[in-house]
């Protein structure tokens, strides 16, 4: 007789590896086991030996690695399974089994400094700067797309990244005064990731007004 740890779960991220962990206990007369590993897609390894003795009331670990593969973008959800078989060699009818589950799930998110109002005069350059944090869990590029306006605007890139989760970056925008009183320009960040996933600051532009005081003449 001997029992084996139930199922394993692990959660990880996109090209890492991680380790899944059994237990197996011999709790009948001394026995070799052998131990293999099937019905995987992701790499995977047994890292313990393929044999195992155990005398009545010994147990040992059995740690089987997983490497999960690098995003290839879609599916953002990614996950692989496989089996854990231990025969053992003295009983042919003892068949132990468990199976492990490694999953990962990328959640792109990004998050800017927000709206921004600023005054001058024609012909004058406005420099704005936005604030972009990465506020999801994986490594992410992000595209940067300048809105339509009246005034011309353009930034000082057209990307952002690759930011790691909780990394900031800075982006200027430069808007010229055109006529007219006032204009307005969205600028859209991207994730890369997902195009579905984004963020947006608008820029607000008014016209500095020069009044020169009238003079009567006598």
């Amino acid at each position: 007789n001997a029992y084996l740890t139930p199922n394993s779960e692990v959660e990880t991220m996109p090209a890492m590896v991680v380790e899944h962990t059994f237990t197996l206990e011999n709790l009948g007369l001394t026995d070799s086991y052998t131990v293999a590993v099937s019905g995987f897609n992701w790499a995977t390894t047994l890292l313990s030996p393929a044999s195992i003795d155990l005398a009545q009331g010994e147990t040992a670990t059995i740690t089987v690695q997983v490497a999960a593969p690098a995003l290839a973008g879609d599916p953002l959800l990614g996950s692989d399974s496989f089996l854990l078989t231990v025969q053992s060699v003295n009983d042919a009818g003892l068949t132990l089994t468990a199976a492990g589950q490694t999953g990962y799930q990328v959640e792109p998110a990004v998050a800017t400094s927000g709206d921004d109002v600023q005054i001058g005069a024609l012909g004058q350059t406005l420099t704005y700067t936005i604030a972009l944090t990465n506020t999801g869990n994986y490594t992410d590029t992000f595209l940067v797309e300048v809105g339509a306006s009246a005034w011309a605007t353009i930034s000082d890139m057209d990307e952002v990244g690759p930011l790691a989760p909780g990394e900031t970056a800075v982006v200027n925008i430069f808007v010229t005064v055109g006529h007219g009183a006032a204009d307005s320009v969205a600028i859209r960040f991207v994730s890369s990731l997902d195009a579905a996933v984004w963020a947006e600051a608008v820029l607000y532009s008014e016209t500095r007004l020069l009044f020169l005081p009238l003079i009567l003449n006598p």
